[in-house]
């Protein structure tokens, strides 16, 4: 349930802004409290512990350097996410010197978050400027690109990027963006025919490996909802009762919590105790039908 704008408090909103690392992602995530710092002009205060970033009009002039005389020069709205980009996508003219030298570079941010227009020129100039020092430019592309622009996935950037997993799981939950690209435009099953699907019935959900999914899970329909090739592969195996003993059945307690399903769960425990917190509707059960004397009589 939302909290109302009115119940707002500077001490509650500086405890809900700690949750957030930046003012985007604090906007996003409780616009009410965001609002309301806003609107009693303390948001500047409450939120000096977040990461300053641009956006769509401002950008901060970044450089990455080697120290082999090599250097990059780039503009972003994202100083950190773009520094993580040139770590890890295998385009970038940063991590490619880095993987043919096997040399860590220095991230620098040399300008704060500026107009567009500004940090084009700024940009430029710094390129100028490291060159005369002798610098030689990584940069294929003219400086003044603007850096953070969104990415128009076409079917074959969906395909290059799918090409990075081997199975649709992997590709949605690092690539959203791409995924969904190519759902919304039916290139999905296209794009994705090499991969190796981790739920086929092919062996791979073994009874040992449905009992350790089925942990994950307080109820069967939770269960089935958010697994359904291990569910459905210990249903048709039969084991669905002995991997889910820990869940809360979903039928009637009664009907399904029997004086032998009881008696058996207890002689699993050695006390009373062992068995209220194993088992808790058991327990319940046993205990309001009178049971619990005659599963543990040594224990009186």
């Amino acid at each position: 349930m939302k909290r109302k704008f009115n119940s707002w408090t500077k001490e509650k909103c500086q405890q809900e802004a700690f949750k957030y690392d930046t003012r985007t992602k604090f906007n996003k995530g409780c616009i009410s409290a965001y609002n309301y710092a806003r609107s009693n002009n303390f948001l500047d205060e409450i939120c000096q512990h977040m990461i300053i970033v641009g956006n769509q009009i401002k950008r901060c002039i970044y450089c990455v350097e080697f120290n082999n005389n090599f250097v990059y020069v780039g503009l972003t709205y994202n100083f950190n996410k773009r520094m993580l980009e040139h770590l890890s996508d295998n385009k970038s003219e940063v991590y490619k010197h880095i993987q043919i030298y096997n040399i860590m570079p220095n991230f620098k941010q040399l300008t704060d978050y500026v107009d567009i227009n500004i940090a084009k020129e700024k940009e430029g100039e710094y390129a100028v400027l490291y060159e005369k020092e002798g610098w030689n430019l990584l940069n294929k592309a003219k400086t003044g690109a603007l850096g953070g622009n969104k990415i128009y996935w076409t079917c074959e950037k969906c395909y290059e990027e799918a090409l990075k997993y081997n199975n649709r799981t992997d590709f949605y939950n690092i690539s959203p963006a791409a995924y969904s690209a190519a759902c919304k435009k039916g290139w999905l099953n296209k794009i994705c025919k090499y991969m190796i699907s981790k739920y086929k019935y092919d062996g791979y959900w073994t009874k040992e490996k449905c009992a350790e999914e089925a942990l994950k899970f307080k109820t069967r329909n939770e269960y089935q909802k958010k697994s359904k090739s291990s569910y459905n592969v210990a249903l048709k195996n039969k084991w669905l009762d002995e991997i889910c003993q820990h869940m809360f059945e979903l039928r009637k307690e009664k009907n399904y919590y029997t004086y032998d399903i009881c008696n058996k769960l207890a002689l699993e425990c050695k006390s009373r105790t062992k068995f209220s917190k194993k088992y808790v509707t058991a327990y319940r059960i046993s205990r309001i039908n009178k049971w619990l004397d005659k599963y543990f009589v040594i224990n009186l």
